[in-house]
C-alpha cells in the first residue's frame, strides 16, 4: 500500500510540475509580448524620448526571454517554482517601476501597465 502512494505522489508531482511549466513559458511569453507593445505606447502619455523606460522596457523583456529559454534546459522541471516566482516578480516589479517613473499611480499611464499583469 505504501508503495502505491509514493507513486501515485510522484506522479502528481510530475503532472504538477508539467502545468506549472507550461504556466510559466505562457506567463514569459504575454509579459514580453505586453511590455513590448506597450512600448509602443509611451510615447502617446509620456515625454519623448524617455531612456530610462525605454532601458527598463528592454531589460525586463530580456529579463522574460531568459526565463523562458531557460526552461527548456533539462531538469529545469525541478526549479519551475522559483522560476514561476522569479517571472511574477519581473512583471510585477516592471510595471511598478515603471510607472513610477513616470509619475506614479496619480498619472494615467498605470491604467495601462496594469493591463500587463492580467
Amino acid at each position: 500500500m505504501s508503495e502505491t502512494v509514493g507513486t501515485l505522489e510522484q506522479e502528481f508531482r510530475r503532472e504538477m510540475r508539467g502545468s506549472a511549466m507550461g504556466a510559466l513559458r505562457t506567463a514569459c511569453v504575454l509579459g514580453s509580448l505586453a511590455f513590448f507593445v506597450f512600448g509602443f505606447v509611451d510615447p502617446l502619455l509620456v515625454a519623448w524620448p524617455h531612456y530610462g523606460l525605454l532601458v527598463t522596457r528592454v531589460v525586463l523583456i530580456v529579463s522574460l526571454l531568459s526565463i523562458l529559454g531557460a526552461s527548456f534546459a533539462p531538469g529545469f522541471e525541478e526549479r519551475v517554482g522559483l522560476a514561476g516566482f522569479v517571472a511574477c516578480f519581473v512583471i510585477g516589479g516592471g510595471v511598478i517601476a515603471c510607472t513610477q517613473m513616470v509619475g506614479g499611480a496619480t498619472t494615467t499611464y498605470h491604467e495601462a501597465l496594469l493591463l500587463t499583469i492580467f
